[in-house]
């Protein structure tokens, strides 16, 4: 039987106060609190929210297997700075999720 073409996973991003000091102590948290594939930050040019900020936004993504996500929407939720997290299922390559 051949490998499927792509495999369900949930993409998960996380809106940041804070500047750039949150974002690096959420990454070295995330780093260290679960096997995660990888995170990626996504400085946004600029934008506006409920806060009244005209910062550009900072935005953490990663995408997860559908049984792990839940614990990382939940995680995201406990750290101070996060503002929002969002979270919706996508699709990837098998190889993509394959244990390291």
């Amino acid at each position: 039987m051949s490998e499927p073409a792509s495999v369900e996973v949930v993409m998960i991003r996380a809106y940041v106060n804070g500047g750039a000091a949150q974002v690096d102590t959420l990454v070295r948290r995330l780093r260290t609190w679960g096997r995660l594939r990888g995170v990626t930050v996504l400085a946004g040019v600029q934008g506006f929210g409920q806060s009244g900020g005209d910062a550009g936004p900072l935005v953490i993504e990663l995408f997860e297997a559908p049984a792990r996500a839940p614990a990382v929407v939940e995680f995201l939720g406990t750290i101070a700075g996060v503002r929002h997290v969002i979270h919706w299922p996508a699709r990837a390559r098998p190889q993509d999720l394959a244990e390291e």
